[in-house]
């Protein structure tokens, strides 16, 4: 009698789950690419799914439950935005993206080790980072799964010819243009109504017709379709940005901001500060205020 009522408890509390092999295929970025999205990456292992992450950057601290592979004699997107910004150059920086995906796909598709780790291993999901990281197409194509992507930032110059939504190129300025201006010129609207054009044609006439016969090579998929017909395939686009924050854009049901998915509720308290009021800084100024 003890016996059954032990199954009987046994089964009542059981709980079905089914864990998934999931990629993320984060190849191209910063160091802060990881950051935005690690919240996710970490909550997929603590649920009982088998996480991988493929990237250029090591883990400063490693989780044991995320298996890491790191692309070595790759270029790396290492960079200070702020500081190129500043010096008047970072425009210049985004038209190195494509020299860095090609190197990027160079070394994931020569890399002997991680041939053989794509020849063995099976997802039932990839999610790609959308900084030139198309690579991640061909991989998503070899193991037949599906595939979202992760936009780490705003709305990147290339996203609205992918998705096929509007740019609203004649009042919302393109990344690229930063620090973007809030009073566009009637040159700052040709120039941002060209932009688009421009990343369609270096994109698909340049740097995709590079990585497909890389892919089609190196992982034996000579039914590959086109890296565009891929992309467009895209299930989902979760995008690191919120209208509060960014400039408000009219985006199809499938982009779904998740801006501030990497804030944490426990954060370190900031140091000690002198905190400065209206008064003090004009008690302490030359400046005087007369009724």
């Amino acid at each position: 009698m003890w016996k059954v009522a032990l199954l009987t408890v046994l089964f009542t509390n059981a709980r079905v789950s089914f864990g998934a092999n999931i990629l993320f295929y984060f190849g191209v970025g910063t160091y802060s690419h990881r950051t935005s999205v690690w919240p996710l990456v970490e909550t997929l292992a603590e649920r009982g799914h088998n996480v991988t992450f493929l990237s250029s950057f090591p883990p400063k601290e490693p989780n044991p439950k995320i298996h890491e592979i790191v692309i070595s004699n790759t270029l790396k997107l290492d960079v200070n935005f702020v500081e190129l910004r500043a010096n008047g150059v970072g425009k210049q920086v985004w038209f190195v993206l494509p020299n860095i995906g090609t190197s990027n796909c160079e070394a994931v598709t020569q890399d002997k080790d991680i041939l053989n780790w794509a020849g063995k291993a099976q997802f039932d999901l990839v999610i790609i980072d959308t900084l030139y990281n198309e690579c991640g197409y061909g991989l998503a194509y070899k193991f037949k799964a599906p595939h979202i992507l992760f936009g780490t930032t705003s709305a990147y110059m290339w996203h609205s010819e992918m998705f096929g939504y509007l740019p609203e190129t004649s009042w919302v300025p393109d990344m690229q243009f930063a620090p973007r201006p809030k009073q566009m010129s009637f040159i700052d609207r040709i120039r941002n109504a060209l932009s688009p054009l421009l990343w369609t044609f270096l994109r698909h006439w340049q740097y995709f017709p590079k990585l497909e016969d890389m892919l089609r090579t190196a992982f034996n998929i000579s039914d590959m379709p086109p890296l565009k017909t891929l992309e467009r395939n895209s299930q989902l686009l979760l995008l690191n940005s919120h209208y509060s924050l960014d400039f408000p854009r009219s985006f199809p049901q499938f982009v779904v901001p998740v801006g501030g998915l990497h804030c944490k509720n426990t954060t370190k308290p900031l140091p000690p500060v002198k905190l400065l009021f209206y008064s003090e800084i004009f008690s302490t100024s030359h400046i005087h205020i007369h009724s």
